[in-house]
């Protein structure tokens, strides 16, 4: 295998049998259409887990369970994928063998890649569940929602009253023992 091309929906690359001269091969998987990114991405969205171990690069606990729940499994069936090979030859077999082999090499290396070969990159699915959890939070990222005060609490006194004393705590202060030093 001389290089290995991993795009949404295909995995390609030359391969040389021998004495031959190499031939292109190609692996086509379906890729998961765009309703169903959508489902997944929703799901995602409710916990920040997912898209935090996805930004590190890590396999989330669980994944491939989310996908199945959303109804799109993450590894494609049998029928999903399918192997050609340009005028292959005698060797067909074993070129087609090679390149899944070093395909398999490459995803057991990365095994997010297969995000891509489904169809959506995983920086590009990290950013859209942030852009899904923002509209979630009504426009804004927050880490904490936002604290509920009494407006009269909240208001203050007037901003005239405290030009003398803005340096006087306001309200009843702790008393807190002093340490010995």
């Amino acid at each position: 295998v001389r290089s290995l091309v991993v795009e949404p929906g295909s995995i390609t690359g030359p391969v040389q049998a021998d004495a031959e001269s190499s031939r292109d091969v190609v692996i086509s998987i379906t890729q998961i259409d765009e309703a169903g990114w959508q489902r997944l991405i929703e799901a995602m969205a409710c916990e920040a887990v997912w898209a935090a171990k996805l930004l590190e690069g890590v396999v989330p606990d669980g994944l491939e369970d989310m996908f199945l729940g959303c109804g799109t499994p993450l590894v494609p069936s049998r029928e999903q994928v399918q192997a050609t090979g340009q005028d292959a030859g005698r060797r067909s077999g074993w070129r087609l063998a090679a390149l899944a082999w070093i395909a398999a090499e490459r995803m057991h290396r990365d095994p997010l890649v297969i995000l891509m070969i489904r169809g959506l990159a995983c920086d590009v699915l990290v950013e859209r569940i942030g852009n899904h959890r923002a509209l979630r939070a009504t426009g804004e990222s927050v880490a904490h929602p936002p604290i509920l005060l009494d407006p009269v609490l909240a208001a203050g006194p007037p901003l005239a009253e405290c030009l003398d004393t803005w340096w006087r705590p306001h309200g009843h202060v702790p008393s807190v023992e002093r340490e010995p030093h």
